[in-house]
């Protein structure tokens, strides 16, 4: 006997509209598991597994259409030209500049673990530092064999960086070269941390840590100090350095006449251009906001007001010329010493000049000095003194100065002294533009000067 259904407009509607959203999902899904995908690069095989080992079924044509079928973590199962199915890598479409599924190598991101096999419970055979390098075997799904050293194993592809060979290997080199570099750095470290070098004719080695202590001697220039500790006078409050000569005999020193080699270890003892239209200068004006820097003696006139003046007309006489020029400060503002020297470190600039003015207690006291701490600089420092006491001041010549933005410098570095604030003709000089001008312009010639007797080194 025939079964009727007796429906109501109500529930014929309800019916249909299931009906019509059951046969929408399907149509949804089939399209979903065979949506169009456009291969555009070169080099891509299609495999017959989710491997770079396995069988290859066609090289895909670039600007091919695929269809897409499912996702199995960092690969695609695709239809190729209607009838071929196989896998190809998302990771390399990802990345175009990989050739191919071969020839790749990896980079750790970070401390990586190499187990056994490719399986998170498989015994971890060793542990691969980080930034370290591998060739590839093959890509297995999520998992990467490859031979690192003696040892042979699996890492999770989500925990490297996948490069070209020819990539792979050249970062390699430029690691070890980088770790050869750094182990050379650290020996020379280890055999300097403790030295001290004498730089000033005539230094004293105190008996105490005093300047009204007596002497054992007159330390010769350049003579060499084992350092023990660095003291301070609860009296005075004064620093000195605690230290033994070659003799075996102990005593102390005032750190401003000696330097320590380790500053020196990461320095560069020439600019790496030889002209100076082709030169990067990093100008710093000495002090600035918070910090005024050295006064007049009526306490009316800051150095800081002054150096930046001459830094800005000296960028410009620089930059007419074709040099790139940095500044460490443009306005009236506080940079910390520290600041100083890593924007200086961190500029890839030739040369460093610092700009400032003296002062002292005695008002006769007048001049231009040049200071320069590491020993390779003190020709930079020459050049510059025979170029800015020209001016007609009096020449205070070239001094060793243990200050923080010479001896944190990794580039050629000095710090000019262009005339005394405490000093009456000197501070109506300083306070003019057109001295102003003439130093700049001094500083220039100076710069030029060096640039010269480089050349003529080579």
């Amino acid at each position: 006997m025939p079964i009727s259904f007796n429906l109501s407009k109500k529930q014929l509607a309800i019916l249909f509209t299931v009906t019509s959203l059951f046969i929408a999902s399907l149509t949804l899904s089939y399209l979903t598991r065979t949506s169009p995908l456009t291969i555009v690069r070169p080099g891509v095989t299609l495999r017959q597994e989710p491997s770079t080992g396995s069988k290859a079924l066609a090289e895909i044509d670039p600007k091919s259409q695929v269809s897409l079928l499912s996702r199995n973590e960092n690969w695609l199962k695709v239809r190729y030209q209607g009838k071929i199915d196989g896998w190809i890598p998302q990771w390399l479409l990802d990345q175009p500049e990989l050739p191919s599924d071969q020839e790749i190598g990896l980079k750790t991101k970070g401390k990586t673990p190499l187990y056994s096999k490719a399986d998170k419970d498989s015994p971890v055979v060793t542990e691969l530092p980080t930034d370290s390098f591998s060739n590839v075997q093959f890509v297995q799904a999520d998992w990467i064999k490859i031979y690192y050293q003696d040892y042979e194993g699996f890492v999770q592809k989500n925990q490297v960086q996948l490069l070209a060979s020819k990539d792979a290997k050249l970062q390699r080199q430029a690691k070890e070269e980088s770790e050869k570099k750094e182990a050379k750095r650290q020996a020379a470290y280890e055999q300097l941390k403790d030295q001290l070098t004498i730089r000033q004719e005539g230094a004293y080695f105190f008996e105490s840590p005093s300047y009204q202590s007596k002497a054992h001697y007159q330390a010769s220039y350049l003579q060499q100090f084992t350092l023990l500790e660095e003291v301070k006078n609860e009296e005075t409050g004064e620093i000195f350095y605690k230290a033994k000569d070659d003799q075996g005999r102990e005593g102390y020193l005032n750190p401003m006449v000696v330097s320590q080699p380790i500053d020196s270890i990461d320095h560069k003892s020439e600019p790496k251009v030889h002209t100076l239209k082709e030169a990067t200068l990093f100008i710093d004006p000495g002090h600035g906001g918070e910090d005024p820097g050295t006064l007049s003696l009526d306490k009316q006139f800051h150095e800081k007001d002054y150096t930046l003046p001459v830094a800005v007309k000296l960028k410009a006489k620089l930059e007419a010329l074709g040099c790139k020029v940095i500044l460490s400060r443009d306005q009236d503002v506080f940079v910390g010493l520290d600041q100083r020297v890593d924007m200086t470190n961190q500029s890839d600039a030739d040369l460093f000049v610092s700009i400032h003015f003296d002062a002292s207690w005695d008002p006769n006291w007048n001049g231009i000095t040049t200071y320069f701490y590491h020993l390779e600089d003190e020709n930079f420092a020459q050049a510059m003194q025979a170029s800015i006491s020209s001016l007609g001041q009096s020449d205070g010549g070239v001094q060793y100065g243990n200050y923080q933005v010479l001896r944190g410098s990794h580039i050629p570095a000095i710090l000019l002294e262009m005339g005394f604030m405490s000093n009456a003709a000197d501070l109506e000089n300083i306070k003019s533009d057109q001295y102003q001008d003439q130093l700049a312009q001094g500083i220039v010639q100076g710069l030029e000067s060096y640039f010269n007797q480089l050349n003529k080194n080579h």
